[in-house]
């Protein structure tokens, strides 16, 4: 285990975090500002992982089913 990551987060989340950055799952880091946000972030980069912070993200809620689902969708496309 991250010894690193486990006094960050401890060792449930760092364990959550070192299998994502395995199996190449991105990572979201949320918090207040001087938590260790940025550093965290960096961190997991910096040992091959996909994290960002959420502020340099983009993020969309669909909260309504689709009227009319279309099969195929993406065959569609051109």
């Amino acid at each position: 285990m991250d010894k690193y990551l486990e006094t960050m987060v401890g060792k449930k989340k760092a364990a959550e975090i070192m299998s994502a950055v395995k199996t190449g799952k991105p990572i979201m880091i949320t918090g207040e500002q001087q938590t260790g946000r940025t550093t965290l972030c960096n961190y997991i980069n910096s040992i091959g992982g996909n994290a960002v912070e959420d502020f340099n993200t983009c993020v969309v809620t669909l909260e309504k089913p689709l009227n009319c689902m279309i099969p195929n969708f993406l065959e569609t496309l051109p």
